[in-house]
């Protein structure tokens, strides 16, 4: 596992969800291909549970009205996206310090 790239990959997501929520495919786009790359890493079954988490939400927060369903802004969507994403960062971090997390 290459930790520089794995971080690359969960910046450019942090700033995605960043981002304006509603129709956005672009950002849709770099979002996946963001994803399918950290799960092309082979990185665990709780990393790869996590992976597809977010992919399901991004999918939410990039439509046209799904980020807004529970009509709260888009706030718990946001906030399980950044909950995600900082799972995955802690796995990570734990197989690069050689534990497996327990």
């Amino acid at each position: 596992m290459d930790d520089a790239e794995v971080n690359t990959l969960c910046e450019q997501l942090t700033t995605l969800i960043e981002l304006e929520a509603g129709c956005n495919p672009e950002a849709l786009s770099r979002a996946r291909w963001a994803i399918m790359s950290l799960k092309s890493m082979e990185l665990g079954d709780d990393v790869d549970e996590k992976l597809v988490g977010l992919a399901e939400g991004f999918e939410e927060w990039f439509s046209i009205d799904k980020w807004n369903s529970r009509d709260d802004g888009g706030r718990l969507v946001k906030q399980s996206l950044e909950d995600d994403l900082i799972c995955i960062r802690a796995a990570m971090w734990c197989k690069s310090q050689g534990s497996n997390g327990t």
